[in-house]
């Protein structure tokens, strides 16, 4: 769950892959509205398991959001390399 009040930050890699192999269960990313979950909305999701973690100061649109979220899983889980080079070009 992606809250922007919440105290924990998402886990750093090194911890997730001292975890062992059985590290990657299925996830379920809970993101809310423009705007932001109600106490009432954060408080249900915890009695369903989720737990919020924050991105920092970053306050971002619902779109936006699962986008980042996604990314972040991918390169958390080992699944998203960070072995390219780019390259700007200017015209």
């Amino acid at each position: 769950m992606l809250y922007e009040r919440a105290t924990a930050g998402l886990p750093d890699r090194a911890a997730l892959a001292a975890a062992g192999p059985n590290l990657a269960p299925p996830c379920l990313l809970l993101v809310g509205p423009e705007g932001g979950f109600t106490d009432d909305e954060v408080r249900q999701a915890r009695e369903a398991g989720f737990r919020p973690f924050s991105l920092g100061p970053l306050i971002l649109r619902s779109e936006t959001a699962v986008i980042a979220a996604l990314s972040l899983v991918r390169f958390l889980r080992g699944e998203l390399v960070l072995s390219c080079v780019i390259a700007l070009y200017v015209l």
